[in-house]
């Protein structure tokens, strides 16, 4: 049985003065499809005298975190107000949902959501109102992106005195962050660097160009010897500005290491 065999209730007194959360906890994540924004009700525990405002702040316990990074609730605080009289005991939701920012950070965000309570009705005022099961509820998003090169080809075929060769694009898999920068360097294994050129031989990227891409023209020089192909591999080095989640141990996919194929125009065939 899961999550176990075993529930835990808690039973609150109806009678006394107080606020209940639905949730203990918050988790969403960066990523929309099939994970849900996480909501929670918010309601009284008996009816007041006076109307009762519950204020609902945010704090962020992450290193930068901003509450962009959070597309729902649009605005903080928010401010539930139950009426006194026939309609204090309905519920009252907040839906909190996550901002896909398409940027690979190194680990999960995490923030806080605290609920004050406030009311003319004495029972309702301060810090003495109890808010079941905490005042505050701890959350976490859940980071989706990840830090990766993306070649469009795994590998390439040229001819020798073709200038036009063979092209293929190199892409980010999320987004740099702001100011910073990543860069891939292309270069022809020791045996065919003095045949074989790639060109741009080095990529940057930042924010605005790291999913357009850019791309690489790979060509092969013409030489006298007739022979009916020959093989070279291109490698691709990651270094990145400093702080970056990029940097020589990011990924490339399908792999840093590009075969390519040069056939000879002088070889018969």
């Amino acid at each position: 049985v899961y999550p176990s065999s075993a529930m835990s209730v808690t039973a609150y007194d109806e009678d006394a003065a107080g606020v209940v959360l639905s949730a203990s906890s918050l988790r969403v994540t960066e990523l929309q499809s099939g994970h849900p924004a996480q909501t929670y009700e918010v309601r009284l525990l008996s009816e007041p005298t006076s109307a009762v405002t519950v204020t609902v702040t945010l704090e962020g316990l992450s290193d930068g975190f901003n509450a962009s990074w959070l597309s729902s609730p649009s605005e903080w605080p928010v401010v539930l107000t139950f009426p006194a009289g026939a309609s204090w005991a309905t519920a009252q939701s907040v839906t909190v949902r996550a901002q896909d920012d398409s940027v690979a950070h190194s680990s999960d965000a995490l923030f806080r959501v605290s609920h004050a309570v406030s009311s003319s009705d004495g029972r309702y005022n301060g810090g003495s109102v109890a808010v079941l099961p905490s005042s505050s509820l701890n959350g976490t998003i859940e980071e989706d992106d990840v830090a990766g090169v993306a070649l469009s080809v795994g590998s390439l075929s040229v001819t020798e005195g073709d200038a036009s060769g063979a092209t293929y694009r190199v892409t980010l898999l999320s987004r740099p962050a702001a100011g910073e920068w990543v860069r891939v360097q292309v270069s022809a294994d020791v045996g065919s660097s003095s045949w074989l050129t790639a060109s741009p031989s080095e990529l940057v990227f930042g924010a605005g160009n790291w999913s357009s891409g850019a791309e690489v023209r790979v060509t092969a020089s013409q030489d006298s010897v007739a022979e009916d192909t020959a093989s070279a591999t291109l490698t691709h080095a990651v270094t990145a500005s400093s702080g970056s989640v990029y940097g020589p141990g990011t990924a490339v996919y399908p792999s840093s290491a590009m075969s390519v194929t040069a056939y000879d125009e002088d070889a018969a065939g």
